[in-house]
């Protein structure tokens, strides 16, 4: 069986995401000139493009409610976002994976996990991506892309400090409204607690 840390990142993602070689299915990619920008397949030909995926939509989705803020997205978190894109609950991607992958420039493995922890704060809560993670096997990170997993990482995530709580309610409002909805008085409880 091939996991995820035998092949190399493109190979990965090719064997996940097999329709689009330009986006892996997740409608943008990084541009020549470093930016963020929408796949070229779907920008030239409307309708050719094959679907994306379900990380692939969360991801879009995030990217286009930004394009008329002033915060600007970068490629560097676009391409953990990305990496992340190929994992799943059942399959999630591994700390030390995705430090292999972007952040092994880093000295040090406490400053590496430090990093990798940073990045997926900054995915969760300036791109309100919905990033799951699970410290019991299987371990790892992964794009949440329904209300189930959704409600289960919120109910294991609300035990974290008041701060967390309205990150988490920020990713709730933004991805599954009726969800959010729900929450919003358990999140008031606590934040007054």
């Amino acid at each position: 069986m091939l996991l995820a840390h035998d092949l190399p990142e493109s190979d990965f993602l090719q064997t996940t995401f097999s329709d689009c070689e330009r986006c892996f299915d997740i409608g943008w990619h990084v541009s020549p000139q470093g930016g963020i920008s929408r796949c070229p397949v779907i920008a030239g030909t409307p309708g050719v493009h094959h679907p994306l995926s379900q990380p692939g939509e969360r991801i879009s989705r995030c990217i286009e409610a930004k394009l008329d803020s002033p915060v600007e997205l970068d490629a560097y978190h676009f391409e953990v976002a990305r990496t992340l894109a190929a994992a799943t609950r059942e399959r999630p991607m591994h700390r030390d994976e995705l430090i292999r992958r972007h952040f092994s420039f880093v000295r040090g493995s406490e400053n590496q996990r430090r990093k990798l922890t940073l990045a997926v704060n900054h995915l969760r809560s300036i791109w309100l991506l919905p990033v799951g993670s699970s410290k019991r096997e299987p371990c790892g990170y992964w794009i949440i892309t329904n209300e189930s997993d959704f409600k289960n990482w919120i109910d294991w995530a609300a035990a974290e400090p008041v701060t967390k709580l309205n990150e988490l309610r920020g990713l709730a409002r933004f991805n599954f409204p009726i969800f959010a909805r729900q929450l919003e008085l358990r999140f008031e409880e606590a934040a007054n607690a």
